[in-house]
Parts: C-alpha cells; sequence; structure tokens
C-alpha cells in the first residue's frame, strides 16, 4: 500500500471501484481495486498493511469482493497473481479459484511468471 492518495483518487475517477477496510480507531489497513467489464469482475491490487497480516483482513476483502460480484450480476471474478506470491495463491485457491491460464512478463530483463485465476459464481434463479 504504497501508492499516493492523489494516484489512488485519480484510478477512482477513472471508473475504478475500491474496499478499503479500516482496523481498530478508523485506520486503514487494506484495500482491493476492481472493475466490472460483462460478466467478469477483475480485481488486482490487494494489499494489506504489514502490521495488519495475518490477521484476517484478506479474507475480509474476498468475501466483500464476492458479494459485490453478485449483487452485480457477475458469474466469473479474476485475477493476475505472481507465481513467487504463494500466500496470496493460496488464499485465492482456498475461496475457491483456479488457474486457467499463465505467462511470462519480463521486467527489467528478468522473467516474472504470472498465473491468472478464476472463480465461477452461482447462477442467480
Amino acid at each position: 500500500m504504497t501508492e499516493s492518495k492523489e494516484a489512488f483518487a485519480q484510478k477512482l475517477q477513472n471508473g475504478e471501484h475500491a474496499f478499503i477496510v479500516a482496523a481498530q480507531d478508523g485506520v486503514e489497513c487494506g484495500l482491493v481495486r476492481y472493475e466490472i467489464a460483462g460478466d467478469t469482475m477483475y480485481f488486482y491490487r490487494l494489499s494489506i498493511k504489514k502490521d495488519y497480516r495475518r490477521s484476517g483482513f484478506g479474507k475480509r476483502l474476498l468475501i466483500e469482493l464476492e458479494r459485490e460480484a453478485l449483487r452485480n450480476d457477475v458469474r466469473f471474478i479474476r485475477c493476475k497473481v505472481r507465481l513467487h506470491a504463494s500466500a496470496k495463491t493460496y488464499m485465492y485457491q482456498n475461496f475457491g479459484y483456479v488457474q486457467y491460464a499463465e505467462e511470462i512478463k519480463e521486467r527489467d530483463g528478468k522473467p516474472i511468471y504470472v498465473q491468472y485465476l478464476e472463480k465461477r459464481l452461482p447462477v442467480k434463479v
């Protein structure tokens, strides 16, 4: 969560949404951004401040993200995760996300291994 409030505000003005979870005494501890395109929600930048990690805030964000998806008749929730981010991958898999693709990107001449995860939501009847 090192992004400036100004950069974050600009992204909100561009149509991105966000959840901010407050810890005790109203202290911001984490956020996730998402956008909806058709029947798919894409989320990115799920981040929790270091002092609040491993306290359930990531799980709470995923639960709220799924609620928002269901309110908007979304069928799929998708994200990208670097393969070295095994803790995030494990958490997403525990929430029912499965890998549907992978790729190798390059940054500064070094390979970055990325996996694409997806969760299918139940259809409203």
